[in-house]
């Protein structure tokens, strides 16, 4: 039976749907409360829906959901919606990006939610109305126009299985089990032949027998059932092929005896590192030891090392970022190399569990608490001091769960028990703070607890 859809009691929508079937799509972008008059207005029965604001409230505490990590925004999928909160400055949580935090669950406006892939602070989602996309596109990486993509919008590309998003480009099938193809600023980056923009989707030659992706700044590898391919930069040799001439069209890497295709690569600036459980590689940019090795003498800013260079720790966590590079060993140890030119063992209050790197700064979690030491003098440490910290001083931010780092800005976010607060120099715009309580822009930014606990970024996420 075909009803009207009123909207409210002020006026009346002359677009009318059978209200026992699909609704069209305008619909999913409504107001929970319009949808529930619309069901009201249309004598739906109770039973067939759920009432919005209930749903909207207690939907994340379901057993069911889902919850999905990147760059600082947690998203949690529950039934076929989706729920975002945390780090939207660039409308990754659905809303316009004028709030940069959303401390509470937002419901992002989609038709039924069946898959959903994130990376680089953009999001996919694919309903039963299509595919949908949203969030971070400043370089076109999600073949589209504009920086900012709000609010989810039907992406023109509908035939899309097993994207990898990268802050440049992305990379996917049009169809499962047929060849790659990219989209993004430089074609060198996807093995195209040229160093020119790629606009429109351009199939990716010898991609045929790649399974997977990595890709990091402007150099890509690609896994096959035999080693590795790679295709970009390689300005320090990173690539891993002997030489320092970068390379725009796949290329077999060459890799040291007797390691083959299923191996981890971790990628850093100007750095990559192989490996397995048995044994880590690493190659490129070594001017102040960071790839775990004394550098040459006189070293300077393009010294590196062609051949695939031994770890010299067994590895169960590597992080390269900056010029430093961090292994956490399987007995808890924690190994830093870079900026002091060779490897140092650091001494820990108790054994360390997680690592991360960035700005110069160094952070390791022993049992719930975060310490931390290195460059400090804007006072991103958020250790409530400026200047070189050459000890472990505790982080002051009460129970955090997990920071958020770059490369180079000398800044960093910390999430915790009592909210997320920004520490340091968040970027160009901002003056230096000293605390971690100073903030970001100058002010005080905080966001109450988010679950960081889950890190699936740049992972096709299915229902099981």
């Amino acid at each position: 039976m075909e009803r009207p859809i009123v909207a409210d009691a002020a006026h009346t929508v002359t677009e009318t749907v059978d209200i026992a079937g699909p609704l069209p799509n305008a619909i999913w972008t409504l107001l929970p409360s319009t949808i529930l008059a619309i069901l009201q207005a249309g004598d739906a029965p109770p039973g067939s829906y759920t009432l919005c604001r209930k749903f909207f409230r207690v939907a994340t505490a379901s057993r069911d959901a889902t919850a999905i990590k990147d760059t600082g925004t947690t998203v949690q999928w529950v039934g076929s919606r989706v729920f975002a909160r945390g780090n939207n400055r660039t409308a990754s949580c659905g809303v316009v990006n004028d709030r940069s935090w959303i401390s509470r669950p937002h419901w992002v406006r989609l038709p039924p939610v069946q898959r959903l892939h994130c990376g680089a602070g953009s999001w996919l989602a694919w309903t039963t109305h299509g595919l949908y996309c949203w969030g971070c596109n400043a370089n076109g990486q999600l073949a589209v126009s504009g920086d900012v993509l709000l609010p989810p919008t039907r992406h023109p590309i509908q035939a899309m299985s097993e994207p990898h998003i990268y802050p440049n480009h992305i990379i996917f099938r049009p169809a499962p089990e047929e060849g790659w193809v990219g989209v993004g600023h430089c074609g060198e980056t996807l093995g195209q032949g040229h160093t020119g923009a790629v606009q429109t989707p351009a199939t990716i030659p010898l991609s045929g027998g790649v399974t997977r992706w990595t890709s990091y700044e402007e150099s890509t590898f690609g896994w096959t059932k035999d080693g590795l391919l790679a295709t970009g930069a390689n300005t320090f040799g990173q690539l891993g092929l002997g030489h320092r001439r970068p390379t725009d069209s796949l290329t077999a890497v060459p890799l040291p005896a007797g390691v083959r295709g299923g191996v981890r690569v971790v990628q850093g600036s100007g750095v990559t590192f192989i490996g397995s459980s048995d044994m880590w590689y690493g190659v490129g940019r070594n001017h102040v030891g960071q790839l775990i090795v004394p550098p040459r003498p006189r070293s300077n800013f393009i010294t590196a090392r062609l051949d695939w260079t031994p770890v010299p720790h067994p590895v169960r966590r590597l992080v390269s970022s900056g010029w430093t590079t961090v292994v956490l060993t399987p007995d808890g140890r924690v190994m830093a190399a870079g900026k002091s030119g060779s490897p140092s063992p650091l001494d820990l209050p108790r054994g360390a569990s997680e690592i991360r790197v960035g700005g110069y700064g160094l952070f390791v979690r022993c049992s719930r608490t975060w310490f931390s030491t290195g460059v400090n003098q804007r006072g991103q440490l958020g250790v409530g001091a400026r200047g070189y910290v050459r000890a472990w001083r505790p982080v002051l931010a009460r129970g955090v769960t997990d920071i958020l780092t770059n490369e180079w800005f000398a800044s960093f976010a910390f999430c915790g028990d009592d909210g997320m607060k920004w520490a340091g120099y968040p970027g160009n715009r901002s003056r230096p703070t000293e605390s971690i309580t100073s903030g970001y822009m100058g002010r005080l930014l905080e966001i109450p607890g988010i679950d960081l606990s889950l890190d699936t970024t740049s992972s096709d996420n299915r229902r099981p």
